[in-house]
């Protein structure tokens, strides 16, 4: 019997491991995405981009989402200069080495790990391209993720995690 589930960083590290084929597709599985978007981003495969991302339109997660990942967004473009749509959305493409090369670096993020490999490609200057995908209402299951009654305890621990990330690379320099 397991002890805990485990958590989404977790798994997703696993898939990464996994993959086998030249490009990877990674999304949820709440049904929040619309699965034919994926030919929105297919159709860039050969554009020479390392990863096609989805970014949400028409969002339809519940107002304190909303807002705390607004805000969380622009953080994210005060300390890294980066201007996505959601930098932490689960709907992309990814080519298979470039995941292989960037996979072991993800341990700042111990929920946010799209945000950290997003960010990591960027400031190791893969080329990225931004697609707008649609996105409805969760279709399965509840979120395991952000809740009112953690929202300091996240903050704190996705903040400090930014910092790991831009400390890392600063020594880079």
């Amino acid at each position: 019997e397991l002890d805990r589930l485990p958590s989404y960083a977790e798994l997703a590290r696993r898939l990464y491991a996994r993959a086998c084929c030249p490009w990877v597709f990674f999304t949820d599985s709440d049904g929040q995405y619309v699965a034919r978007d994926f030919w929105k981003l297919a159709a860039h495969i050969d554009a020479g981009h390392d990863m096609i991302r989805g970014a949400k339109t028409g969002r339809k997660d519940p107002l304190f989402r909303r807002v705390a990942s607004a805000v969380f967004n622009k953080i994210v473009l005060f300390l890294f200069n980066v201007n996505y749509t959601d930098v932490n959305a689960a709907f992309f493409l990814i080519r298979r080495d470039a995941l292989r090369d960037v996979r072991g670096r993800l341990d700042c993020m111990e929920t946010l790990i799209n945000t950290e490999l997003l960010l990591r490609m960027e400031l190791e200057n893969y080329s990225i391209r931004q697609v707008y995908v649609l996105h409805r209402h969760r279709r399965f299951g509840v979120s395991r993720g952000l809740r009112p009654s953690g929202l300091i305890r996240h903050a704190f621990k996705a903040v400090k995690g930014l910092y790991a990330i831009k400390a890392g690379y600063r020594t880079q320099d």
